[in-house]
């Protein structure tokens, strides 16, 4: 017992002495840096959680000075006056800028400058203020710090819209509704083989249409192939029939045209003859004349069109002459 509690002394002194040094030594640092420091004046607009007087201020990463005051502007009290002093060796130009930065996820704030050119101008007082002010900039860190309350509030909402989507008459839906794929899915299941026999018994029609698809274009090509044939032969034909029909007709014509002439010549007694002795001569001349002109009509016809006369023309046939349609 005397052991330990001699252990737990000996400790304490030591950790004491340890805390003492440091104090001590941050004490003369800060007497020297308080004496030959150059000051600076930030002006923060947004939140600047967890800065203090003492925090750090560090260039490009590197401790180079120390927070010495945090304050409402009296001039703005929409930003915040951090005066910071710093080395003199710290090389703070024109186009150095200042952000707040935080060490890890749970620890202190700090100042960060960065920024400037080799060979910038030193940043200089403008007028009116007691100390050179550095423009400042708003870090990732602190922005997305600044966002959590909205995101947290958005994950509220979210939340509730979420407990909406799950309450009770919902889940009652949706319970039945998986009762329902479970009774389709099971059903489904004692009917995979007559499933399974109707896909088969369709795929069969389908083969089954494709043959007779195949056979009705076999044949369509066919009646095709013997129709432009009979047309062929049906056309040489009728252009064979209309050249002797016409051979005909001008046969009639010069034998109706002799028998005229004949009798013109014959004499008064002939005429008078063919005048009141023959006269059905006579007509037949004439029903011989329309009967060629309408076989030389009708042949006209067949040798524009033999095709359209066959199958596709009037079933009126051929009008006497001097007859409208």
């Amino acid at each position: 017992m005397e052991t330990r509690a001699s252990y737990v002394a000996v400790g304490s002194f030591v950790l004491i002495l340890m805390v003492g040094l440091v104090v001590f030594a941050v004490w003369l640092g800060g007497a020297g840096l308080r004496e030959n420091a150059d000051r600076y004046l930030i002006y923060f607009s947004g939140n600047v959680t967890g800065l203090q007087e003492g925090s750090q201020v560090r260039y490009r990463g590197i401790p180079v000075g120390t927070v010495q005051d945090v304050a409402i502007d009296p001039a703005n009290v929409e930003r915040v006056r951090v005066r910071i002093a710093v080395r003199p060796t710290t090389p703070i130009v024109k186009g150095t800028v200042a952000s707040l930065e935080i060490q890890g996820l749970t620890g202190g704030a700090f100042v960060l400058l960065s920024g400037g050119v080799q060979g910038a101008p030193k940043l200089e007082k403008a007028e009116g203020e007691e100390y050179p002010s550095i423009p400042s900039r708003t870090s990732g860190l602190q922005a997305i710090v600044d966002t959590v309350p909205q995101l947290l509030d958005r994950l509220s909402d979210i939340s509730r819209e979420v407990q909406k989507i799950f309450s009770e008459d919902n889940r009652k839906n949706i319970t039945g509704i998986l009762a329902n794929l479970n009774t389709l899915t099971a059903a489904l299941a004692d009917r995979s083989a007559q499933l399974a026999t109707t896909i088969d018994r369709i795929d069969t029609l389908t083969q089954n249409v494709d043959g007779l698809v195949t056979e009705a274009r076999s044949d369509l090509a066919r009646i095709t192939s013997g129709a432009t044939g009979f047309l062929s032969t049906t056309d040489g034909q009728v252009n064979a029939a209309v050249t002797d029909a016409r051979a005909m007709i001008a046969s009639l014509r010069q034998s109706a045209d002799d028998v005229a002439r004949l009798l013109k010549q014959s004499g008064p007694g002939v005429e008078s003859f063919s005048t009141d002795g023959l006269y059905e001569i006579t007509q037949l001349i004439t029903q011989l004349r329309q009967l060629t002109d309408n076989l030389n009509r009708t042949l006209s016809r067949l040798d524009r069109s033999p095709a359209q006369f066959l199958f596709g023309g009037s079933s009126g046939g051929v009008p006497p002459q001097g007859s409208s349609r």
